[in-house]
């Protein structure tokens, strides 16, 4: 199901990138993190970017592939990665 030129080395799945929009829930998250996974996310372009350096669910670790390929998100299907080229 992984395409043919994916080396499944999980680089598409380390960590989630989201921008923010300086809501009251997106105050509450970043928040939340900092207590919780102080270590784990970095908010960049001035707290409009929060990249969260985890590995997302859906990754399975063993095998470097994901467990919902054929269904996974349109920024999973955009991805491009510079391993693979």
């Amino acid at each position: 199901m992984i395409k043919n030129n994916c080396r499944k080395c999980g680089t598409c799945c380390l960590f989630v990138e989201m921008q923010m929009k300086n809501t009251a829930f997106d105050k509450q998250w970043i928040e939340f993190l900092k207590i919780t996974r102080p270590n784990n996310f970095i908010l960049t372009n001035n707290d409009k970017t929060l990249k969260i350096i985890l590995p997302c669910i859906h990754l399975n670790i063993e095998t470097k592939e994901c467990n919902i390929y054929e269904d996974r998100p349109t920024v999973c299907r955009e991805y491009q990665c510079k391993r693979c080229e």
